[in-house]
């Protein structure tokens, strides 16, 4: 699904599976597909909807998951960052923060005891992402903006392309967190003035209940408006048809 021309998107709950986040493809400064995020509960609809991203118009195959160069993460929630095995080639970036629950297979740093029957990744060659770290991408960069919160190391891509500046800020929108997980619920009102601060014109939430990009500023102050942290507990399971913010 083309968003923007250069941003597509590959994986959310309308697209590929109804615990997915939001995932997306943009092209690298050297001409090769990243990925900002990539959900990984159905493999198969992973690999279809690459195979549906054409370069050009012209062009007569899409993209192949061996083809994907980088995979930038917003944090290491298995919903996140579980489409890095579909990747072989990718290298896997995420802040320092959430980089040995990746490394070590650490369950409660993936969050997958959330999900039944799944279980945690183990990516022992997870590279480290730099707060206001900048990533070049035709037609603009991609910036690394570090606010903790709902993770350790959840961090937000401020996407600058062809000058709309895109926000995509993991969970941060929605919300949500367990003490397991590492969750700083002090952190999360101030993460959200940050990114107001950010100034982005629209934003592409992980868990929304429609697919695509929403104006940036009327949902991140409705979230300040309405901030009201959900903790949940050790009882609690993600049911089948997923978790939306609505905005």
């Amino acid at each position: 699904m083309e968003l923007r021309t250069g941003l597509h998107l590959i994986t959310c709950a309308q697209l590929s599976h109804p615990w997915d986040a939001t995932g997306a493809l943009v092209w690298g400064a050297n001409g090769r597909p990243l990925m900002t995020d990539c959900g990984g509960f159905n493999p198969g609809a992973v690999v279809r909807n690459l195979a549906a991203v054409r370069r050009r118009r012209s062009s007569k195959r899409g993209v192949m998951p061996s083809e994907v160069d980088r995979l930038v993460l917003t944090h290491g929630h298995y919903d996140h960052a579980g489409g890095a095995t579909l990747l072989p080639k990718a290298r896997v970036l995420v802040h320092p923060g959430d980089a040995d629950g990746l490394r070590t297979g650490d369950p409660d740093r993936q969050a997958t005891f959330l999900y039944p029957g799944c279980d945690p990744l183990q990516l022992p060659h997870v590279e480290e992402l730099e707060d206001g770290q900048v990533i070049e991408i035709q037609g603009g960069y991609i910036e690394i903006h570090h606010f903790g919160a709902h993770t350790p190391g959840s961090v937000v891509h401020l996407i600058v392309l062809d000058g709309e500046r895109i926000l995509q800020p993991g969970d941060l929108i929605c919300g949500h967190g367990h003490t397991r997980t590492g969750t700083d619920f002090d952190a999360w009102l101030p993460a959200l003035y940050g990114m107001l601060e950010l100034e982005p014109d629209s934003i592409l939430p992980s868990h929304l209940d429609r697919p695509g990009l929403v104006m940036a500023e009327p949902v991140i102050a409705r979230a300040i408006a309405e901030f009201k942290p959900r903790r949940f507990d050790d009882n609690y399971r993600l049911p089948p048809e997923g978790f939306f913010s609505v905005v």
